[in-house]
């Protein structure tokens, strides 16, 4: 039986695709991560209560007692909207990470295909973005990257409707996730500007509709942003910038803390391996130049624009975003450039190598760590029914293993318990007397006062940064 381009591609990309992820959200991703609560507690909020702050974080600032407009709000509105059609629980929150997970991963598919890369490039990126993005968490970079994938995906489609789409996505990207605006605005300036110069025409007939769209698309997104937040832009704003301050370095601090991130840890091994091959593929790149695709030399450049981009607003990228750009820019200069089968093949058994060496603790933690009985899960629920008046601190595994995201109103965030700029406990004296801490045991490396808790050991080499049972729950009274 034969099939059309577009079956073929339905039944060997796109499908796989789908299979891949819901297998992973039945198997439990994205795990919890430190972030968790402080991202989805104001959606949770506006679904029970229709009010969007977080009560999660009312000992963290004053800033997140009437609103949370520390980070964009977006991100909160779509949970929210999900939510309201959804029962909250663990399934449903992830099951919104799994759509966000396939949107990115089918348009990314398609804007791949739109340029001719092989199906092997899209199952390599694919790969590298579930490498990244399965550890964030409830965070809002899934969401935010979904949208930019959609709104670079119109944006190929030279048409006034899809402009109109296209910057509408892009905007909403950078009001979920503001590292975006780096890519967000790099693309879509390549993308116009290619779209133009093979239009052979720059007539008003040309310009005018593209140019209504773009102020359609701004206007769009600039009177949804103000509805959700009320049209307070200036506390907004305000706000906005006192939680960057927090954790952005300033212009003559990036570079440093960029030297930093590096070297902690097995940094110097792991990213050092991955900026090595970067570097590496860069400079076959530009050796290459002229013998390259015109298209493969515009695409590392806007990649590597949006990367640089991406360090200057947020140094910590480098292990995020700007990695997966890294590991892009890597399969598709591999791919694409005009080198000899055997040098090929040499690049892309050093890149595996390099891949398996940076997930090498993901690998470890995922293989070796050991399950939680639920009896232990049993007897907290059991106390917390016996003390219903106490304020309890949990943290992002007692809100979906203990609780199931169904909170109580006297919860309060582990991170973000204490007030700004701190975020968690760092003693037992910062414990109220009436409050009880309900969280992982691995907390313990924050509160030397608490016990330790078993790490992975492997042919007697012991991990310290990976618990033996990550998901083991202590009460502190």
């Amino acid at each position: 039986m034969r099939y059309s381009l577009s079956q073929s591609f339905l039944l060997t990309v796109i499908i796989p695709i789908i299979v891949f992820w819901f297998a992973l959200y039945c198997w439990g991703y994205p795990r919890p991560f430190d972030d968790d609560l402080f991202f989805i507690g104001a959606a949770l909020n506006l679904v029970k209560n229709s009010e969007f702050t977080n009560p999660l974080l009312t000992q963290w600032s004053e800033r997140t007692v009437n609103y949370f407009f520390v980070q964009p709000p977006f991100y909160s509105y779509v949970l929210a909207a999900w939510l309201s059609g959804v029962k909250i629980s663990t399934q449903t929150i992830l099951f919104f990470n799994f759509l966000c997970y396939v949107v990115f991963s089918i348009f990314t598919a398609l804007i791949l295909k739109f340029y001719h890369f092989s199906r092997w490039v899209i199952y390599a990126v694919i790969l590298c973005f579930a490498s990244w993005i399965l550890f964030t968490g409830l965070r809002h970079d899934a969401l935010g990257i979904a949208f930019l994938a959609v709104g670079t995906w119109f944006l190929l489609r030279d048409r006034p409707w899809y402009y109109f789409w296209g910057f509408s996505f892009l905007g909403a990207a950078i009001l979920t996730f503001p590292v975006m605006m780096a890519c967000g605005s790099c693309f879509g300036i390549a993308l116009v500007y290619q779209n133009w110069a093979e239009s052979q025409s720059v007539r008003k007939g040309y310009l005018f509709p593209r140019i209504i769209a773009f102020l359609a698309a701004v206007l769009l997104i600039s009177l949804l942003f103000l509805l959700a937040i009320n049209f307070q832009v200036e506390r907004f704003f305000a706000d906005l910038a006192w939680h960057s301050s927090l954790r952005r370095q300033s212009l003559t601090e990036v570079i440093p803390a960029i030297i930093w991130l590096v070297r902690i840890g097995y940094g110097e091994i792991l990213h050092g391996s991955l900026l090595s091959l970067y570097f590496a593929t860069l400079f076959l790149c530009i050796y290459k130049n002229r013998k390259n695709p015109k298209i493969l030399n515009q695409i590392v450049i806007v990649l590597t624009i949006s990367g640089i981009l991406n360090l200057f607003t947020y140094a910590s990228s480098i292990i995020g975003i700007f990695r997966f750009l890294s590991w892009v820019t890597i399969i598709l200069i591999i791919a694409r450039s005009p080198i000899k089968p055997l040098t090929r093949k040499i690049l892309i058994a050093i890149a595996l190598i390099v891949f398996l060496l940076n997930n090498l603790m993901t690998i470890i933690a995922t293989t070796c760590i050991e399950k939680t009985e639920p009896q232990q899960y049993q007897v907290v629920r059991e106390y917390i029914q016996k003390h219903p008046e106490k304020q309890y601190i949990i943290d992002e595994v007692a809100a979906r293993f203990i609780f199931d995201y169904q909170l109580p109103k006297n919860a309060l965030s582990w991170n973000g318990s204490q007030p700004a700029p701190a975020f968690w406990p760092s003693s037992l004296a910062d414990k109220s007397d009436n409050s009880v801490w309900i969280i992982a045991a691995q907390k313990a490396w924050h509160v030397p006062e608490l016990p330790d808790y078993p790490k992975v050991e492997i042919f007697g080499q012991r991990f310290d940064s990976i618990a033996l049972r990550p998901y083991d729950i202590i009460i502190v009274e």
